[in-house]
């Protein structure tokens, strides 16, 4: 089968309603999901496939990030929405899409990429391939204190100081991963579609803490929350709260060893960081 693929052969906007499909059925998301997906985040840069006959039956997201290490800032790939139509799965598809994927981001100077699989079996597969483990995760409970002293808003879009604010707190983190603005755009619109959106505490219109709430099964949840100082982030955490009726809050929290292991990366330099912080990474 694999002499009568074509790869790369179809761009974006041709495939889009092929590509809308192939991930819906595979990750039964919103076509609206989808769609701001392919709005803020993809392009013909980023996208690899496979197709048989003009039909797109395997594709993947490339999605450049950059990570700074030995004093040098250097581009790195998510991996993200890996799928392959059900009628052509166990068919070593995919292997072969990644393995042109993986020579193809050397040849353009990626120093690494990194993905985050949604189970075990996958985890497995990935490192066949030769991906190891990167990041933990767990989640932490916060409880809700007062919410006094400061301006709150939920917003659904990401204005100039949000991101400006957002961006600084990251890079307090080890080994951190450096959001675009189209990434953290899309971390709002998938919290939004959700129900929840970006929670703000301002004093004035300064930025003093930021969080991202997604809503899993009826419950907030936050992706992460970035903050000034400790009352900043308790009167945010009770600001949520409050919205959402609830006395406590669960956090997403990627670590080093703690929690069970939820991304992997495959490194193309040996110098390659062994753990990323992965915060705001969308699951797919």
């Amino acid at each position: 089968m694999l002499q009568n693929l074509s790869y790369n052969s179809i761009s974006l906007g041709e495939a889009r309603p092929i590509l809308r499909n192939l991930w819906c059925e595979s990750f039964g998301d919103s076509e609206a999901f989808v769609d701001t997906f392919l709005d803020l985040c993809a392009s013909d840069e980023v996208l690899y496939t496979l197709s048989l006959n003009g039909r797109v039956v395997s594709a993947l997201y490339a999605l450049p990030y950059k990570i700074e290490y030995n004093d040098a800032v250097k581009p790195i790939a998510y991996i993200y929405a890996v799928a392959t139509d059900k009628e052509f799965r166990g068919k070593g598809l995919m292997r072969h899409l990644m393995s042109q994927m993986h020579r193809s981001l050397q040849d353009k100077g990626y120093a690494a990429t990194f993905l985050l699989p949604s189970s075990p079996s996958l985890a497995d597969y990935y490192a066949s391939m030769g991906y190891r483990v990167c990041a933990c995760r767990d989640r932490i409970t916060l409880e809700g204190g007062e919410s006094i002293g400061y301006k709150y808003e939920k917003s659904d879009t990401l204005n100039d100081a949000a991101c400006v604010f957002i961006k600084k707190h990251l890079a307090q983190h080890e080994n951190f991963i450096i959001h675009p603005k189209w990434s953290l755009m899309m971390n709002v619109a998938s919290c939004t579609l959700s129900g929840g959106g970006l929670f703000l505490a301002k004093i004035d219109e300064e930025v003093v803490a930021a969080a991202f709430v997604t809503i899993e099964e009826g419950a907030p949840l936050l992706l992460d929350i970035l903050y000034c100082d400790e009352k900043a982030k308790s009167s945010l955490v009770a600001y949520i709260c409050k919205c959402c009726s609830v006395t406590s809050l669960q956090l997403l929290h990627c670590s080093k060893n703690e929690g069970a292991p939820f991304a992997m990366a495959l490194p193309f330099d040996d110098s390659f960081p062994t753990y990323l912080d992965l915060q705001l990474m969308l699951d797919k």
